[in-house]
């Protein structure tokens, strides 16, 4: 018997809270890509894939700016997408989970990544863990640059 597919169209988001050195917070939201907007991260991101004699993945040939890459697609603050050099001046703790988070919302993870989320979302790995893994410390993160957080 085949498997049945059932999907909901709406968008995954996510709250998120910034805090700055003052104390401010800022109201902010991380979605998921349609289907436009991450067939257009991908291709944007194709020449960084290094590729070996056969054609097969051999790792990455540039890093930089890979995660802001991702998040000024997806990443709003107060209702606007944030800017490249905003998310470049938050601290790397909360660029990655942002990142990460992203990456799981529109399935933009390596096999590998999606096994061992799978893997670490077993009820047995839950109990001993005592949580889901799907908290966040992002609360406590504090831009510290006067870089603008969001396009106009």
């Amino acid at each position: 018997m085949k498997k049945a597919l059932r999907f909901v169209l709406t968008l995954q988001s996510v709250p998120v809270t910034l805090v700055d050195d003052k104390g401010k917070e800022m109201s902010c939201e991380l979605r998921e890509l349609n289907g436009t907007q991450r067939d257009q991260y991908l291709k944007n991101n194709a020449d960084r894939v290094k590729l070996d004699d056969k054609g097969n993945y051999a790792g990455m040939k540039d890093y930089d700016g890979i995660q802001a890459d991702l998040l000024v697609t997806c990443f709003y603050i107060e209702g606007k997408l944030a800017t490249k050099a905003f998310i470049q001046s938050m601290p790397g703790s909360a660029i990655q989970e942002l990142y990460d988070e992203a990456k799981r919302m529109s399935k933009l993870q390596s096999k590998d990544e999606r096994e061992a989320e799978e893997k670490k979302d077993t009820p047995e790995t839950t109990a001993k863990n005592g949580s889901s893994g799907a908290s966040s410390a992002l609360g406590s993160s504090s831009p510290t640059s006067s870089a603008s957080p969001s396009s106009s």
